[in-house]
């Protein structure tokens, strides 16, 4: 009777310490997955250039619908055209990028001189922009604004180091937040636009033109100058990316350069009432700056093909429009 009652205790002991391992590995399996879905979730990073913006919002022979079943993958896209127009090369890009859930990157860059410098900051900037946000924990407005300035002063410090060519490129768009805080941010640098319309009001972002006072000072403080309008007499705009010759022939000066690689860095509320238009100065240019035109566009089938057909008569300039509604999320 002892001998069993021993081996009885000796199983019931082996038979918990099975069921005590079987659990910890369960707990810590779901743990791992639970980590690893995490992982996967941040580490979704999905974009779209204008090339797929065509495709999807313009199938083929021109047959035109509201939206193409595809284009439910792209958030907040409404509408988006563009054309060379007048000019032998299409320098104009746009793109939407999901930089992780939540947050997204819309903008359209305008680029001078060739095409190199508008390719390289199509890429670059989403990435690093991503990679810089994803290291704070729900970021503050301020922490937004100096992130945003360091990613594109680094990008420009990348080409300029690199000295690929003396292309440049203007940038224009929005960084949305759509969780728990969610905002808008208007990040501008150059002449392209974005314009925010919401309950019968637009708000512009505000080009940097070297004729502008506080832009001419830093020109002329860079041992710049100003002439018909252009830094030292060639350049119409005052800020880019890109553009090496103004930056510094010795070393790279960054913020402080004849033309600054720093963007202004505006926050809005997140409004699904609001839709936001982002064009290159091709558009804007003819249209005479009217923003108000704009709004009674905003609820046309195909608003931005008919911006377009508004304007590229009074332009010999590319122009890319694009359209988004923040009530169509899409994320």
């Amino acid at each position: 009777m002892v001998i069993c009652f021993k081996i009885t205790v000796i199983y019931l002991k082996l038979l918990s310490k099975i069921l005590m391992s079987t659990e910890y590995k369960h707990e810590r399996d779901s743990m791992t997955l639970s980590s690893r879905t995490d992982k996967q979730s941040l580490s979704v990073f999905k974009m779209w250039t204008e090339d797929d913006l065509q495709k999807f919002l313009f199938p083929k022979y021109q047959i035109r619908t509201r939206y193409q079943t595809k284009t439910d993958e792209i958030p907040y896209i409404k509408s988006f055209a563009c054309m060379r127009n007048g000019r032998q090369t299409m320098e104009d890009k746009a793109f939407v990028s999901i930089l992780y859930p939540g947050v997204c990157l819309c903008a359209v860059l305008d680029g001078h001189g060739g095409n190199k410098a508008v390719e390289f900051f199509t890429k670059v900037i989403p990435q690093s922009l991503r990679e810089a946000l994803l290291k704070i924990i729900s970021p503050t407005r301020e922490q937004v604004k100096e992130t945003v300035e360091k990613v594109f002063l680094d990008g420009d410090e990348q080409w300029y180091d690199q000295d690929i060519d003396t292309s440049g490129t203007t940038f224009t768009g929005v960084l949305i937040f759509s969780g728990d805080k969610k905002a808008v941010y208007l990040i501008n640098l150059g002449d392209s636009r974005t314009v925010l319309c919401s309950d019968g009001k637009t708000i512009p972002s505000q080009d940097h033109k070297p004729s502008n006072l506080a832009e001419e000072k830093r020109i002329r403080e860079a041992g710049g100058h100003v002439s018909w309008g252009r830094v030292d007499g060639m350049l119409a705009v005052s800020r880019a990316l890109g553009d090496t010759d103004f930056k510094g022939s010795k070393k790279y000066e960054g913020r402080e350069a004849k033309v600054s690689p720093v963007p202004d860095v505006t926050e809005y509320p997140f409004s699904e009432n609001t839709k936001i238009v982002m064009a290159s100065d091709g558009f804007f240019d003819a249209v005479y700056n009217d923003n108000d035109m704009i709004l009674r566009y905003l609820e046309f089938e195909d608003p931005c093909n008919d911006l377009m057909e508004y304007a590229h008569w009074k332009s010999s300039d590319n122009i890319m429009i694009m359209m988004l509604d923040l009530s169509s999320q899409r994320e």
